[in-house]
């Protein structure tokens, strides 16, 4: 879970984000929408984004309008994948993604979280065909830009 995203610390990384002029934070606003431990988190994040979004108002600190990634963490394949891209909201949304390849440093690291599921996630997001994305009416963009 990501607890900057508690809104207590939230309102820290606002503020020092404004304090510094960086104009982005992320801002995850992703339900859970599955009986799993990765739905239960994005259902608290869910609330906390609730709260967040009221104190976001109040500053000049831009945000993806839509988030997707915490539901299906460790599950992306190229058929999830292809759903969650067709059935996009209209706006920017953020795509969070664990990707990777496994190797001798990786193998190292013992029973990391995800560390066979960052090699998957990273041949869905090879395997999507720029047919698909402008059929599908999406620009990939850096979160700047």
């Amino acid at each position: 879970m990501c607890i900057r995203d508690s809104p207590r610390l939230f309102r820290i990384f606002v503020d020092i984000a404004q304090s510094y002029d960086i104009p982005y934070i992320r801002y995850i606003n992703e339900f859970g929408n599955s009986f799993s431990m990765q739905g239960a988190k994005a259902s608290l994040l869910f609330i906390f984004s609730r709260i967040n979004r009221l104190y976001l108002k109040k500053r000049n600190i831009r945000t993806a309008d839509n988030f997707i990634g915490i539901n299906h963490t460790g599950s992306i394949n190229e058929k999830r994948l292809l759903k969650l891209l067709s059935g996009l909201a209209c706006g920017h949304t953020e795509l969070m993604v664990h990707i990777g390849r496994n190797g001798p440093v990786s193998s190292e690291m013992g029973r990391y979280f995800l560390k066979d599921e960052r090699e998957k996630e990273l041949e869905a997001l090879l395997s999507i065909k720029d047919s698909f994305l402008s059929d599908n009416n999406i620009e990939l963009k850096s979160f700047g830009g």
